[in-house]
Protein backbone atom coordinates (compact mmCIF):
# COMPACT_ATOMS: atom_id res chain seq x y z
CA UNK A 1 0.00 0.00 0.00
CA UNK A 2 1.20 3.65 -1.04
CA UNK A 3 2.16 6.31 1.74
CA UNK A 4 1.05 9.00 2.63
CA UNK A 5 3.94 11.13 0.65
CA UNK A 6 6.53 12.91 2.37
CA UNK A 7 6.89 15.52 0.04
CA UNK A 8 5.23 16.70 -2.88
CA UNK A 9 5.78 19.77 -5.60
CA UNK A 10 6.73 20.27 -9.36
CA UNK A 11 10.00 20.03 -11.44
CA UNK A 12 10.72 22.03 -14.68
CA UNK A 13 11.77 19.94 -17.95
CA UNK A 14 14.83 21.03 -18.92
CA UNK A 15 16.53 20.96 -22.18
CA UNK A 16 20.34 21.35 -23.34
CA UNK A 17 20.88 23.21 -26.03
CA UNK A 18 23.04 21.48 -28.03
CA UNK A 19 20.67 18.65 -28.73
CA UNK A 20 17.18 20.34 -28.49
CA UNK A 21 17.78 20.99 -32.91
CA UNK A 22 17.86 17.22 -33.11
CA UNK A 23 14.53 17.20 -31.32
CA UNK A 24 11.32 16.74 -33.23
CA UNK A 25 8.02 14.68 -32.96
CA UNK A 26 8.96 12.63 -35.70
CA UNK A 27 12.34 11.66 -33.87
CA UNK A 28 10.79 8.16 -32.75
CA UNK A 29 8.29 7.21 -35.50
CA UNK A 30 7.55 3.67 -34.95
CA UNK A 31 6.25 3.35 -31.38
CA UNK A 32 7.78 -0.10 -30.93
CA UNK A 33 11.50 1.88 -30.71
CA UNK A 34 9.78 3.99 -28.33
CA UNK A 35 9.26 1.79 -26.38
CA UNK A 36 12.78 0.15 -26.97
CA UNK A 37 14.32 3.05 -25.43
CA UNK A 38 12.97 2.74 -22.24
CA UNK A 39 14.14 -1.19 -22.43
CA UNK A 40 17.70 0.35 -23.28
CA UNK A 41 17.19 2.57 -20.22
CA UNK A 42 16.81 -0.26 -18.04
CA UNK A 43 19.28 -2.15 -19.51
CA UNK A 44 21.78 0.65 -18.52
CA UNK A 45 19.91 0.96 -15.45
CA UNK A 46 21.43 -2.03 -14.29
CA UNK A 47 17.65 -4.47 -14.77
CA UNK A 48 18.17 -7.97 -15.11
CA UNK A 49 14.51 -8.07 -16.32
CA UNK A 50 12.08 -6.11 -17.87
CA UNK A 51 8.33 -7.05 -18.22
CA UNK A 52 5.70 -5.40 -20.42
CA UNK A 53 2.48 -5.68 -19.98
CA UNK A 54 -0.24 -4.18 -22.43
CA UNK A 55 -3.52 -2.91 -21.21
CA UNK A 56 -5.62 -2.41 -24.16
CA UNK A 57 -8.84 -1.80 -22.71
CA UNK A 58 -7.56 0.48 -19.83
CA UNK A 59 -5.65 2.44 -23.04
CA UNK A 60 -2.75 1.40 -20.80
CA UNK A 61 0.81 0.00 -21.71
CA UNK A 62 3.29 -0.70 -18.40
CA UNK A 63 7.24 -1.49 -18.72
CA UNK A 64 8.42 -2.66 -15.73
CA UNK A 65 12.20 -3.12 -14.53
CA UNK A 66 14.53 -4.08 -11.79
CA UNK A 67 17.03 -1.74 -12.18
CA UNK A 68 19.04 0.66 -9.44
CA UNK A 69 16.39 3.33 -9.72
CA UNK A 70 16.56 6.49 -9.37
CA UNK A 71 16.43 8.99 -5.91
CA UNK A 72 14.97 12.86 -6.46
CA UNK A 73 18.45 14.21 -7.54
CA UNK A 74 19.01 11.77 -9.99
CA UNK A 75 15.25 12.16 -11.69
CA UNK A 76 15.25 15.85 -11.58
CA UNK A 77 18.99 16.25 -12.83
CA UNK A 78 19.09 13.61 -15.12
CA UNK A 79 16.45 12.46 -16.21
CA UNK A 80 13.89 15.58 -16.60
CA UNK A 81 17.03 16.92 -18.72
CA UNK A 82 16.66 16.54 -22.24
CA UNK A 83 19.90 15.87 -23.58
CA UNK A 84 21.76 15.01 -20.52
CA UNK A 85 24.58 14.19 -22.37
CA UNK A 86 27.34 11.62 -20.65
CA UNK A 87 30.23 10.50 -22.45
CA UNK A 88 30.42 7.18 -23.59
CA UNK A 89 31.38 4.72 -20.67
CA UNK A 90 34.98 2.70 -21.52
CA UNK A 91 34.89 -0.15 -18.98
CA UNK A 92 31.96 -1.98 -18.29
CA UNK A 93 29.64 -1.25 -14.98
CA UNK A 94 29.49 -4.12 -12.69
CA UNK A 95 27.27 -6.10 -14.65
CA UNK A 96 29.78 -6.54 -17.30
CA UNK A 97 27.72 -3.91 -19.71
CA UNK A 98 28.62 -1.01 -21.89
CA UNK A 99 25.96 1.84 -21.10
CA UNK A 100 23.70 2.17 -24.45
CA UNK A 101 22.43 5.72 -23.71
CA UNK A 102 24.51 9.04 -24.00
CA UNK A 103 22.41 11.84 -25.60
CA UNK A 104 19.79 11.46 -22.61
CA UNK A 105 16.62 11.49 -25.53
CA UNK A 106 14.85 8.42 -23.88
CA UNK A 107 12.64 10.27 -22.07
CA UNK A 108 10.61 11.77 -24.90
CA UNK A 109 10.28 8.77 -26.99
CA UNK A 110 6.73 7.37 -26.01
CA UNK A 111 4.97 11.45 -25.15
CA UNK A 112 3.57 11.66 -29.07
CA UNK A 113 1.57 8.69 -28.30
CA UNK A 114 0.03 9.00 -24.96
CA UNK A 115 -1.74 11.63 -22.73
CA UNK A 116 0.13 10.82 -19.31
CA UNK A 117 3.37 9.16 -18.86
CA UNK A 118 3.35 8.12 -15.15
CA UNK A 119 7.14 7.41 -13.32
CA UNK A 120 7.34 5.36 -10.26
CA UNK A 121 10.84 4.70 -8.95
CA UNK A 122 12.92 3.65 -6.20
CA UNK A 123 16.53 3.79 -5.91
CA UNK A 124 18.73 0.52 -4.38
CA UNK A 125 19.53 1.23 -1.26
CA UNK A 126 17.25 4.04 -0.52
CA UNK A 127 13.67 4.05 1.25
CA UNK A 128 12.03 6.06 -0.52
CA UNK A 129 10.12 6.41 -3.72
CA UNK A 130 9.36 8.78 -6.30
CA UNK A 131 5.97 9.01 -8.47
CA UNK A 132 5.44 11.44 -11.01
CA UNK A 133 2.90 12.54 -13.60
CA UNK A 134 3.95 14.00 -17.09
CA UNK A 135 1.30 14.91 -19.04
CA UNK A 136 2.82 14.21 -22.16
CA UNK A 137 -0.04 15.82 -24.02
CA UNK A 138 0.31 19.29 -23.45
CA UNK A 139 3.76 19.24 -24.63
CA UNK A 140 2.81 19.57 -28.64
CA UNK A 141 1.04 22.52 -29.11
CA UNK A 142 0.17 23.06 -32.80
CA UNK A 143 3.10 20.69 -34.01
CA UNK A 144 5.43 22.51 -31.72
CA UNK A 145 7.79 21.79 -28.79
CA UNK A 146 6.74 23.79 -25.64
CA UNK A 147 8.96 21.76 -23.30
CA UNK A 148 10.23 23.90 -20.82
CA UNK A 149 6.83 25.56 -20.22
CA UNK A 150 5.28 21.90 -18.53
CA UNK A 151 5.67 21.05 -14.88
CA UNK A 152 6.06 17.61 -13.76
CA UNK A 153 4.43 16.86 -10.23
CA UNK A 154 5.41 14.67 -8.22
CA UNK A 155 5.22 12.53 -5.00
CA UNK A 156 8.14 10.97 -2.41
CA UNK A 157 7.06 8.30 -0.33
CA UNK A 158 7.89 4.99 2.23
CA UNK A 159 8.62 2.27 -0.63
CA UNK A 160 6.98 -1.13 0.33
CA UNK A 161 10.72 -2.75 -1.50
CA UNK A 162 13.18 -4.08 0.12
CA UNK A 163 16.45 -1.45 0.62
CA UNK A 164 18.38 -3.62 -1.75
CA UNK A 165 16.42 -3.29 -4.18
CA UNK A 166 15.43 -0.99 -7.13
CA UNK A 167 12.50 -0.71 -9.60
CA UNK A 168 11.17 1.72 -12.21
CA UNK A 169 7.63 1.63 -13.15
CA UNK A 170 6.65 3.71 -16.44
CA UNK A 171 2.77 3.35 -16.96
CA UNK A 172 2.02 5.35 -20.48
CA UNK A 173 -1.87 6.08 -20.09
CA UNK A 174 -4.39 6.87 -22.77
CA UNK A 175 -2.60 5.30 -25.20
CA UNK A 176 -3.70 7.50 -28.48
CA UNK A 177 -6.57 5.19 -30.32
CA UNK A 178 -4.25 4.17 -33.75
CA UNK A 179 -1.59 2.99 -31.36
CA UNK A 180 -4.44 0.10 -29.95
CA UNK A 181 -5.56 -0.32 -33.23
CA UNK A 182 -2.47 -0.90 -35.00
CA UNK A 183 -1.56 -3.87 -31.98
CA UNK A 184 -4.95 -5.41 -32.42
CA UNK A 185 -4.40 -5.58 -36.42
CA UNK A 186 -5.03 -8.44 -37.62
CA UNK A 187 -1.81 -10.87 -39.96
CA UNK A 188 -2.67 -9.88 -44.04
CA UNK A 189 -2.33 -12.72 -46.14
CA UNK A 190 1.47 -13.97 -46.18
CA UNK A 191 4.48 -13.08 -43.84
CA UNK A 192 7.09 -11.30 -45.97
CA UNK A 193 6.84 -8.10 -44.71
CA UNK A 194 6.39 -7.22 -41.25
CA UNK A 195 3.71 -5.26 -42.37
CA UNK A 196 1.64 -8.27 -43.36
CA UNK A 197 2.17 -9.42 -39.60
CA UNK A 198 -0.53 -8.54 -36.75
CA UNK A 199 0.09 -5.56 -34.85
CA UNK A 200 0.95 -7.43 -31.81
CA UNK A 201 3.55 -9.57 -33.57
CA UNK A 202 5.10 -6.66 -35.49
CA UNK A 203 5.53 -5.18 -32.58
CA UNK A 204 7.16 -8.07 -30.90
CA UNK A 205 9.37 -8.54 -33.66
CA UNK A 206 10.39 -5.52 -33.18
CA UNK A 207 12.06 -5.55 -29.79
CA UNK A 208 13.22 -8.65 -30.55
CA UNK A 209 15.03 -6.97 -33.70
CA UNK A 210 16.36 -3.76 -31.93
CA UNK A 211 16.44 -4.83 -27.90
CA UNK A 212 19.63 -5.95 -25.88
CA UNK A 213 18.43 -9.21 -25.20
CA UNK A 214 19.93 -12.49 -25.48
CA UNK A 215 19.85 -15.30 -28.60
CA UNK A 216 17.42 -18.14 -28.32
CA UNK A 217 18.51 -20.77 -26.38
CA UNK A 218 18.66 -23.40 -29.51
CA UNK A 219 21.16 -20.72 -30.69
CA UNK A 220 24.28 -21.26 -28.41
CA UNK A 221 26.62 -20.93 -31.22
CA UNK A 222 25.60 -17.41 -31.23
CA UNK A 223 25.43 -16.93 -27.74
CA UNK A 224 29.43 -18.22 -27.55
CA UNK A 225 29.91 -16.11 -30.91
CA UNK A 226 28.88 -12.67 -29.22
CA UNK A 227 28.60 -12.90 -25.45
CA UNK A 228 30.82 -11.46 -23.34
CA UNK A 229 31.73 -13.76 -20.38
CA UNK A 230 31.67 -11.40 -17.57
CA UNK A 231 28.54 -9.70 -18.41
CA UNK A 232 25.33 -10.47 -17.12
CA UNK A 233 22.33 -10.65 -19.64
CA UNK A 234 18.81 -9.24 -19.21
CA UNK A 235 15.60 -10.58 -19.93
CA UNK A 236 13.21 -8.91 -21.76
CA UNK A 237 9.04 -10.59 -21.15
CA UNK A 238 6.00 -9.20 -23.14
CA UNK A 239 2.69 -10.37 -21.72
CA UNK A 240 4.29 -13.05 -20.06
CA UNK A 241 6.12 -14.33 -22.75
CA UNK A 242 10.09 -13.85 -23.02
CA UNK A 243 11.53 -12.48 -25.94
CA UNK A 244 14.51 -13.42 -27.39
CA UNK A 245 16.58 -11.67 -30.23
CA UNK A 246 15.01 -12.23 -33.98
CA UNK A 247 17.29 -15.35 -35.77
CA UNK A 248 15.22 -16.01 -39.44
CA UNK A 249 14.35 -20.10 -38.98
CA UNK A 250 16.80 -22.30 -40.21
CA UNK A 251 20.26 -20.18 -40.79
CA UNK A 252 23.25 -21.61 -40.83
CA UNK A 253 26.45 -19.80 -40.12
CA UNK A 254 28.47 -19.16 -43.11
CA UNK A 255 31.31 -17.13 -42.10
CA UNK A 256 32.47 -15.77 -38.66
CA UNK A 257 34.99 -13.58 -37.78
CA UNK A 258 37.13 -10.27 -36.28
CA UNK A 259 38.07 -7.43 -38.40
CA UNK A 260 39.68 -3.90 -37.70
CA UNK A 261 39.23 -0.23 -40.01
CA UNK A 262 40.99 1.99 -38.14
CA UNK A 263 39.94 2.17 -34.72
CA UNK A 264 36.87 0.62 -35.44
CA UNK A 265 36.72 -2.81 -33.90
CA UNK A 266 33.89 -5.50 -35.11
CA UNK A 267 32.83 -9.33 -34.84
CA UNK A 268 30.69 -10.55 -37.28
CA UNK A 269 29.24 -13.66 -38.54
CA UNK A 270 27.25 -14.61 -42.19
CA UNK A 271 24.50 -17.08 -42.24
CA UNK A 272 21.80 -18.06 -44.48
CA UNK A 273 18.99 -21.09 -44.58
CA UNK A 274 19.09 -21.65 -48.42
CA UNK A 275 15.99 -19.78 -48.97
CA UNK A 276 14.47 -16.64 -49.36
CA UNK A 277 14.44 -15.29 -45.39
CA UNK A 278 11.21 -14.25 -44.20
CA UNK A 279 10.80 -11.43 -43.09
CA UNK A 280 12.28 -9.06 -45.73
CA UNK A 281 13.13 -6.48 -43.21
CA UNK A 282 15.57 -9.78 -41.70
CA UNK A 283 18.02 -9.82 -44.92
CA UNK A 284 20.79 -8.25 -44.97
CA UNK A 285 23.99 -7.53 -41.81
CA UNK A 286 22.25 -6.27 -38.63
CA UNK A 287 24.53 -4.02 -37.26
CA UNK A 288 24.29 -3.67 -33.40
CA UNK A 289 26.61 -1.46 -30.57
CA UNK A 290 26.58 -2.21 -27.33
CA UNK A 291 23.92 -5.29 -27.54
CA UNK A 292 21.34 -2.46 -29.34
CA UNK A 293 20.06 -2.46 -33.00
CA UNK A 294 21.48 0.53 -35.13
CA UNK A 295 18.46 0.60 -37.72
CA UNK A 296 16.90 -2.28 -39.29
CA UNK A 297 19.65 -4.70 -41.43
CA UNK A 298 21.49 -3.59 -44.11
CA UNK A 299 23.04 -4.46 -47.40
CA UNK A 300 25.65 -1.79 -47.14
CA UNK A 301 24.27 -0.52 -50.61
CA UNK A 302 25.57 -3.53 -53.10
CA UNK A 303 22.33 -3.57 -55.05
CA UNK A 304 24.17 -0.06 -56.06
CA UNK A 305 27.24 -1.52 -57.88
CA UNK A 306 25.63 -2.09 -60.87
CA UNK A 307 25.38 -6.16 -60.81
CA UNK A 308 22.20 -8.29 -59.79
CA UNK A 309 22.91 -10.44 -56.80
CA UNK A 310 20.02 -12.91 -57.15
CA UNK A 311 20.75 -14.36 -53.75
CA UNK A 312 21.33 -12.03 -51.77
CA UNK A 313 17.72 -12.19 -50.79
CA UNK A 314 19.00 -15.52 -48.61
CA UNK A 315 21.88 -14.07 -46.92
CA UNK A 316 21.81 -12.36 -43.30
CA UNK A 317 24.02 -11.77 -39.84
CA UNK A 318 24.97 -9.81 -37.23
CA UNK A 319 28.11 -7.45 -36.70
CA UNK A 320 28.57 -6.30 -33.80
CA UNK A 321 30.64 -2.92 -32.99
CA UNK A 322 32.82 -4.02 -30.61
CA UNK A 323 34.91 -0.32 -30.23
CA UNK A 324 35.69 2.57 -32.32
CA UNK A 325 32.39 4.51 -33.12
CA UNK A 326 31.50 6.03 -29.92
CA UNK A 327 31.37 9.42 -31.21
CA UNK A 328 30.12 8.41 -34.87
CA UNK A 329 26.69 7.54 -33.43
CA UNK A 330 23.65 9.87 -34.74
CA UNK A 331 21.04 11.28 -32.50
CA UNK A 332 18.15 8.69 -33.53
CA UNK A 333 20.10 5.74 -33.33
CA UNK A 334 19.96 4.53 -36.66
CA UNK A 335 23.37 4.95 -38.35
CA UNK A 336 26.41 6.50 -38.41
CA UNK A 337 28.45 9.87 -39.47
CA UNK A 338 30.16 8.74 -42.57
CA UNK A 339 33.98 9.15 -41.50
CA UNK A 340 36.90 7.32 -43.34
CA UNK A 341 36.64 4.08 -41.34
CA UNK A 342 33.28 3.79 -41.75
CA UNK A 343 33.41 3.88 -45.51
CA UNK A 344 35.99 1.25 -44.89
CA UNK A 345 33.48 -0.89 -43.17
CA UNK A 346 31.33 -0.72 -45.25
CA UNK A 347 32.89 -1.41 -48.87
CA UNK A 348 34.45 -4.68 -46.59
CA UNK A 349 30.98 -5.95 -45.94
CA UNK A 350 30.26 -5.05 -49.77
CA UNK A 351 32.48 -7.38 -51.05
CA UNK A 352 31.67 -10.21 -48.65
CA UNK A 353 28.15 -10.48 -49.45
CA UNK A 354 28.36 -10.53 -52.92
CA UNK A 355 31.22 -12.61 -52.19
CA UNK A 356 28.32 -15.47 -50.70
CA UNK A 357 26.28 -14.43 -53.17
CA UNK A 358 28.23 -16.23 -55.70
CA UNK A 359 29.28 -19.30 -53.45
CA UNK A 360 25.68 -19.53 -53.25
CA UNK A 361 25.47 -19.83 -57.02
CA UNK A 362 27.84 -22.11 -57.27
CA UNK A 363 26.51 -24.45 -54.14
CA UNK A 364 23.12 -24.14 -55.87
CA UNK A 365 24.37 -25.71 -59.00
CA UNK A 366 26.80 -28.52 -57.09
CA UNK A 367 23.04 -29.45 -55.34
CA UNK A 368 20.94 -29.61 -58.57
CA UNK A 369 24.04 -31.94 -60.10
CA UNK A 370 23.76 -34.47 -57.19
CA UNK A 371 19.37 -33.87 -57.04
CA UNK A 372 19.72 -35.11 -60.86
CA UNK A 373 22.42 -37.80 -60.13
CA UNK A 374 20.39 -39.17 -57.64
CA UNK A 375 17.06 -39.56 -60.11
CA UNK A 376 14.16 -41.43 -58.15
CA UNK A 377 16.10 -43.26 -55.67
CA UNK A 378 13.08 -45.27 -53.64
CA UNK A 379 14.58 -43.55 -50.65
CA UNK A 380 15.19 -40.38 -52.02
CA UNK A 381 14.57 -38.42 -48.96
CA UNK A 382 16.19 -40.74 -46.21
CA UNK A 383 19.06 -40.14 -48.39
CA UNK A 384 18.76 -36.52 -48.97
CA UNK A 385 18.11 -36.07 -45.04
CA UNK A 386 21.46 -37.55 -44.56
CA UNK A 387 23.01 -35.73 -46.97
CA UNK A 388 21.72 -32.63 -45.59
CA UNK A 389 22.84 -33.15 -42.03
CA UNK A 390 26.49 -33.67 -43.31
CA UNK A 391 25.97 -30.22 -45.05
CA UNK A 392 26.71 -31.76 -48.63
CA UNK A 393 23.66 -30.51 -49.41
CA UNK A 394 22.24 -27.18 -48.37
CA UNK A 395 19.15 -26.55 -50.95
CA UNK A 396 16.23 -28.49 -51.24
CA UNK A 397 15.02 -30.09 -53.86
CA UNK A 398 11.65 -27.71 -54.21
CA UNK A 399 14.39 -25.09 -55.37
CA UNK A 400 16.33 -26.80 -58.23
CA UNK A 401 13.69 -26.47 -60.92
CA UNK A 402 14.80 -29.69 -62.03
CA UNK A 403 12.99 -30.37 -65.56
CA UNK A 404 11.18 -33.61 -65.65
CA UNK A 405 12.12 -34.61 -69.34
CA UNK A 406 14.93 -32.32 -71.07
CA UNK A 407 14.67 -32.19 -74.83
CA UNK A 408 18.11 -30.74 -74.90
CA UNK A 409 21.24 -31.02 -72.54
CA UNK A 410 22.59 -27.12 -71.81
CA UNK A 411 26.51 -28.76 -71.19
CA UNK A 412 27.57 -32.02 -72.73
CA UNK A 413 27.12 -34.53 -70.03
CA UNK A 414 29.16 -37.35 -69.73
CA UNK A 415 26.50 -40.68 -70.30
CA UNK A 416 27.59 -43.17 -67.61
CA UNK A 417 26.18 -45.91 -64.90
CA UNK A 418 24.02 -43.92 -62.07
CA UNK A 419 26.22 -45.26 -58.99
CA UNK A 420 29.32 -43.70 -61.61
CA UNK A 421 27.36 -40.64 -62.17
CA UNK A 422 26.53 -39.70 -58.66
CA UNK A 423 30.02 -40.55 -57.00
CA UNK A 424 31.22 -38.15 -59.85
CA UNK A 425 29.40 -35.17 -58.64
CA UNK A 426 29.89 -35.96 -55.01
CA UNK A 427 33.51 -36.06 -55.28
CA UNK A 428 32.66 -32.87 -57.24
CA UNK A 429 31.31 -30.80 -54.41
CA UNK A 430 33.76 -28.55 -53.21
CA UNK A 431 34.72 -27.99 -49.39
CA UNK A 432 32.46 -30.69 -47.74
CA UNK A 433 35.24 -32.24 -45.88
CA UNK A 434 34.03 -35.98 -46.55
CA UNK A 435 35.58 -38.69 -48.47
CA UNK A 436 33.13 -40.02 -51.40
CA UNK A 437 34.28 -43.81 -51.17
CA UNK A 438 32.84 -46.25 -53.92
CA UNK A 439 31.86 -49.84 -53.09
CA UNK A 440 31.48 -53.09 -55.96
CA UNK A 441 29.52 -56.03 -54.80
CA UNK A 442 26.39 -57.60 -54.01
CA UNK A 443 24.35 -55.44 -51.55
CA UNK A 444 20.70 -56.25 -50.77
CA UNK A 445 17.74 -54.09 -51.23
CA UNK A 446 17.07 -53.83 -47.86
CA UNK A 447 20.05 -51.62 -47.40
CA UNK A 448 20.31 -48.30 -48.11
CA UNK A 449 22.16 -47.26 -51.74
CA UNK A 450 24.10 -44.50 -49.85
CA UNK A 451 25.62 -44.40 -46.33
CA UNK A 452 26.52 -41.44 -44.76
CA UNK A 453 29.04 -41.57 -42.19
CA UNK A 454 29.39 -38.03 -40.22
CA UNK A 455 32.11 -39.70 -37.84
CA UNK A 456 34.46 -40.62 -40.38
CA UNK A 457 33.95 -37.78 -42.46
CA UNK A 458 33.07 -40.42 -45.37
CA UNK A 459 29.94 -41.14 -47.61
CA UNK A 460 29.64 -44.63 -49.29
CA UNK A 461 28.20 -45.06 -52.57
CA UNK A 462 27.08 -49.19 -53.04
CA UNK A 463 27.66 -49.45 -57.20
CA UNK A 464 25.89 -52.80 -57.19
CA UNK A 465 22.77 -51.87 -55.17
CA UNK A 466 19.64 -52.46 -57.16
CA UNK A 467 18.54 -48.90 -56.75
CA UNK A 468 21.24 -48.03 -59.10
CA UNK A 469 19.90 -50.32 -61.78
CA UNK A 470 18.75 -48.07 -64.47
CA UNK A 471 15.75 -49.32 -66.53
CA UNK A 472 13.24 -47.47 -68.98
CA UNK A 473 9.89 -48.46 -69.64
CA UNK A 474 8.34 -47.71 -72.72
CA UNK A 475 4.97 -49.17 -75.28
CA UNK A 476 4.29 -50.82 -71.69
CA UNK A 477 7.47 -52.69 -71.11
CA UNK A 478 10.45 -52.19 -68.74
CA UNK A 479 13.81 -52.71 -69.42
CA UNK A 480 16.82 -52.52 -67.60
CA UNK A 481 19.61 -50.39 -68.95
CA UNK A 482 23.45 -51.48 -69.71
CA UNK A 483 25.88 -49.22 -71.57
CA UNK A 484 28.61 -50.54 -73.76
CA UNK A 485 30.63 -49.65 -76.61
CA UNK A 486 31.12 -50.50 -80.33
CA UNK A 487 31.94 -48.91 -83.49
CA UNK A 488 28.33 -47.86 -84.99
CA UNK A 489 29.31 -48.31 -88.59
CA UNK A 490 29.33 -51.75 -87.67
CA UNK A 491 26.07 -52.72 -87.09
CA UNK A 492 22.75 -51.67 -87.95
CA UNK A 493 21.93 -51.10 -84.06
CA UNK A 494 24.34 -48.26 -84.08
CA UNK A 495 22.70 -46.62 -81.12
CA UNK A 496 20.79 -49.37 -79.05
CA UNK A 497 20.27 -52.98 -79.38
CA UNK A 498 17.43 -55.60 -77.03
CA UNK A 499 19.71 -58.92 -76.16
CA UNK A 500 16.86 -61.65 -75.30
CA UNK A 501 17.85 -61.08 -71.59
CA UNK A 502 15.33 -58.37 -71.13
CA UNK A 503 17.78 -55.93 -71.13
CA UNK A 504 18.44 -52.34 -73.48
CA UNK A 505 22.18 -51.98 -74.44
CA UNK A 506 23.07 -48.32 -75.23
CA UNK A 507 26.39 -47.23 -77.16
CA UNK A 508 27.90 -44.88 -75.59
CA UNK A 509 30.23 -44.07 -78.38
CA UNK A 510 27.79 -42.93 -80.67
CA UNK A 511 28.28 -39.50 -81.63
CA UNK A 512 24.35 -38.73 -80.48
CA UNK A 513 25.33 -38.65 -77.13
CA UNK A 514 27.64 -35.99 -77.07
CA UNK A 515 24.84 -33.79 -79.22
CA UNK A 516 23.13 -31.41 -77.20
CA UNK A 517 19.82 -33.37 -77.31
CA UNK A 518 19.05 -35.24 -74.38
CA UNK A 519 20.47 -38.55 -73.29
CA UNK A 520 17.14 -39.83 -72.10
CA UNK A 521 15.35 -38.44 -75.67
CA UNK A 522 18.18 -40.48 -77.15
CA UNK A 523 17.93 -43.53 -75.06
CA UNK A 524 13.72 -43.58 -75.95
CA UNK A 525 13.74 -42.80 -79.83
CA UNK A 526 16.48 -44.89 -80.53
CA UNK A 527 14.78 -47.94 -78.14
CA UNK A 528 11.29 -46.94 -79.22
CA UNK A 529 12.73 -47.29 -83.37
CA UNK A 530 13.95 -50.85 -82.09
CA UNK A 531 10.81 -52.06 -80.49
CA UNK A 532 8.58 -51.11 -83.01
CA UNK A 533 10.61 -52.20 -86.11
CA UNK A 534 12.74 -55.22 -84.98
CA UNK A 535 9.54 -58.08 -86.29
CA UNK A 536 8.85 -56.32 -89.33
CA UNK A 537 10.61 -57.75 -92.79
CA UNK A 538 13.71 -56.02 -93.72
CA UNK A 539 14.18 -54.27 -90.26
CA UNK A 540 17.59 -54.12 -90.28
CA UNK A 541 17.81 -51.97 -93.34
CA UNK A 542 14.75 -49.55 -92.01
CA UNK A 543 16.48 -49.45 -88.44
CA UNK A 544 19.58 -47.58 -90.44
CA UNK A 545 17.80 -45.57 -92.10
CA UNK A 546 15.70 -44.03 -89.62
CA UNK A 547 19.02 -43.89 -87.13
CA UNK A 548 21.27 -42.23 -89.68
CA UNK A 549 17.90 -39.85 -90.39
CA UNK A 550 18.31 -39.07 -86.55
CA UNK A 551 22.14 -38.40 -86.88
CA UNK A 552 21.49 -36.06 -89.69
CA UNK A 553 18.86 -34.39 -87.82
CA UNK A 554 20.67 -33.61 -85.12
CA UNK A 555 24.10 -33.54 -85.79
CA UNK A 556 23.60 -32.27 -89.57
Amino acid sequence: MKSAPQKKGELSIKVNKEVVKHLSIGLYRNFALAIKELISNAYDAGATEVKIRLDLKKGKIIVRDNGRGMNYNEFKKEYLTIGFFKMPSKKPDELGRMRIGTFGIGFLAPLPYCKVMRVITKKRGEKTSIEATVQAENFFREGTWDIRREKVKYEIYDSDLALGEGETIISLEGIEPQIAEELRRDPKSGKSKIDQFGGFEKFRWTLGQYAAIQYPPERQDLRKLFDFPNRVPMKLWLDGEEIFRNIPHGVSILEKGEKHFGNIHVKYTIMTPFEPIKPEEARGLQVRMRDVAIGFPREFDVTKLGRVLGKLNMLCGEVHILSGLDNALMVNRDNFNYTKEVAEMYRFFQRLLRKWNDQLYDLHDEDKKVFDALGNLKNDDRIVSSLEKASILHFSKERMRLPDAPITKTKKTKLDAKAQKLVDVLKQKKDTGFKVISKKGRVSAKKAPIKVLPKERSVIVYEDHPEFKETIELEGKKFQVVYDKWDPKSTPYSICKLPKDGSVVFNTSHPLFDSKLSDEVIKKLSLGIVIILKRQRGAERIIRKLNDLLEYTFLG
